[in-house]
């Protein structure tokens, strides 16, 4: 994050600076917020190679029989960054993703279409 100090000249601020301001206050906390629910949520925790870490929710049962067995919410955190970002995944009978729905980036909720589309996206 920049600052524009007197005279116009650019100043790098941390992000320890950044509870100082309080829209980023704000940002920070809802960050932390929901990484802290991952975690006191998880059955489950990958840590990748790269050194983000996955924080797997107890999976949820398809409301309907179908190719869908259930569905989890995924937060990623990522150490390198700091960025926290969360995801539903639908699984299979066969225990593959077969959808996956993007929530929040760093407590931001989101509300895109699901990867793939569903038939109710699709205009179907």
């Amino acid at each position: 994050m920049t600052q524009k100090e007197a005279g116009g000249a650019q100043k790098q601020v941390s992000v320890a600076d950044e509870s100082k301001f309080p829209a980023a206050k704000i940002r920070l906390d809802k960050k932390l917020s929901e990484l802290e629910k991952a975690q006191s949520r998880t059955e489950k925790i990958s840590t990748l190679s790269d050194g983000r870490i996955w924080y797997y929710e107890k999976e949820r049962p398809a409301k309907t029989q179908g190719v869908t067995r259930g569905n989890a919410r995924v937060t990623e955190y990522n150490p390198k960054t700091g960025q926290v970002r969360s995801w539903e995944e639908s699984y299979n009978h066969t225990n593959d993703v077969t959808r996956v729905h993007p929530k929040s980036l760093d407590g931001s909720l989101l509300n895109p279409n699901h990867y793939p589309l569903t038939a109710l996206e699709k205009g179907l």
